[in-house]
């Protein structure tokens, strides 16, 4: 495989609809310096027939797997590009984004990241990455869709298929603690669309302290039964089960819209 600048890797399975969504994103950024990968679980909703039609994918797969983070896992082992971006089926990139707005100039030793946009429903909403204290990324790292992590990083630091739902958040963390370089895009990158198997809620309680130990593995925090972070996520957990995941999610980011805008409009 010729090495090229990035590749994009899209997860899939049976998610017929949100492939044709992503499809539609990614064909409008692809250029020279980018390829893409395609990683389906075996899909049976008509998933694959669509990939092999498309002829912009570089490469694809469509064979069982041992969940996400497998097939993420294969999905670099299948990229040539020096730079990973995941953008899974029902994902997008942000309409401002472009590949001419990342480095021509590309280290191995450098963390790409930037802003995501949230989509919940018809409601979007900026979710901007809190950069500016020490190791802030303790406390919160990126969307996994708006970061761009080393193909070599990646295939030294595969997901761990421990995790169900935080590998990425585990590996991310471990990017920019180990690589020297965090390079910030001036720019949202990605649509995330809201729903997946970390933002969705769980089906129990004792299902949300499995979901609850493994966010603290995955930070390197030692988990607490009543702690004040376990305790408010609790709270989260309840909501998503009496709301549901959408208007939750409404709620929760026109509250967070309206506090920003007083917020920033008090600093004026």
């Amino acid at each position: 495989m010729s090495e090229v600048d990035f590749t994009i890797v899209t997860i899939n399975y049976n998610n017929y609809s949100g492939l044709v969504k992503t499809i539609h994103s990614v064909q409008r950024v692809l250029n020279q310096r980018v390829e893409w990968v395609v990683v389906d679980g075996g899909s049976v909703d008509g998933s694959v027939e669509l990939i092999s039609k498309e002829k912009n994918i570089t490469r694809y797969i469509s064979e069982p797997d041992q969940g996400i983070y497998d097939a993420m896992n294969k999905g670099v082992k299948l990229a040539s590009g020096k730079y990973i971006i995941f953008m899974n089926s029902g994902d997008a990139f942000h309409w401002q984004f472009s590949f001419e707005l990342l480095p021509t100039s590309l280290e191995q030793e450098s963390v790409i990241y930037g802003d995501c946009v949230r989509n919940v429903g018809d409601m979007y909403y900026l979710d901007r990455v809190k950069d500016k204290r020490g190791k802030w990324w303790l406390n919160g790292t990126p969307c996994h869709q708006s970061i761009f992590l080393p193909r070599q990083f990646l295939l030294e630091y595969p997901f761990s298929l421990q995790y169900k739902f935080y590998a990425d958040a585990e590996n991310m963390i471990k990017a920019f603690a180990v690589l020297p370089n965090h390079i910030k895009v001036d720019c949202a990158i990605s649509i995330y669309e809201i729903g997946g198997i970390s933002s969705a809620a769980v089906s129990s309680l004792s299902s949300y302290k499995r979901k609850s130990q493994e966010l603290a593995l995955a930070y390197g925090r030692i988990w607490k039964p009543f702690s004040k972070k376990f305790l408010s996520g609790l709270v989260k957990h309840f909501l998503l089960m009496f709301l549901g995941v959408n208007r939750y999610y409404i709620t929760s980011y026109a509250i967070k819209a309206f506090i920003r805008a007083r917020d920033e409009k008090d600093s004026i």
